[in-house]
C-alpha cells in the first residue's frame, strides 16, 4: 500500500512541478486533469490506511 501511494505522490509532484513549464494549453489540460485525477486517487487510497497490514 505505501510503495503504491508513494510512487502516485512522486507522480503528483513531477506533475506539479512541470506545469508551469507546459505552454500549450491542451496538454496543460491533460496536466491538470492528470494532477487532479492523482490527487483523488491519493484520497481514496488513503482511507485504506488503516485497514492495511502492518509489519510488527
Amino acid at each position: 500500500m505505501h510503495e503504491l501511494v508513494a510512487s502516485k505522490a512522486n507522480q503528483l509532484t513531477g506533475l506539479k512541478m512541470s506545469i508551469n513549464h507546459v505552454t500549450d494549453p491542451n496538454l496543460r489540460n491533460l496536466y491538470q486533469e492528470a494532477i487532479t485525477a492523482l490527487t483523488q486517487n491519493i484520497q481514496e487510497l488513503l482511507q485504506y490506511y488503516p485497514h492495511a497490514p502492518t509489519m510488527n
